[in-house]
């Protein structure tokens, strides 16, 4: 899994504020899709489902 850079996050952020204008929500749903996308771009379907089966836990343990 590769680190995504500060240039590539202003471009995501740049192409999800063109897409997405007038909402906030869907522009920070869209980010984060596109830099999980970037970070795991080559990586085998596992190394894939493990990241987001962390993420998962991660958000779900907050939420309780």
């Amino acid at each position: 899994m590769r680190n995504v850079t500060a240039n590539e996050r202003k471009r995501l952020w740049n192409e999800v504020r063109a897409e997405f204008r007038d909402d906030r929500v869907m522009q920070e749903v869209h980010f984060a899709r596109l830099v999980h996308h970037e970070m795991l771009r080559g990586e085998p379907p596992e190394i894939c489902s493990t990241f987001y089966r962390e993420q998962a836990a991660k958000v779900l343990g907050k939420s309780r």
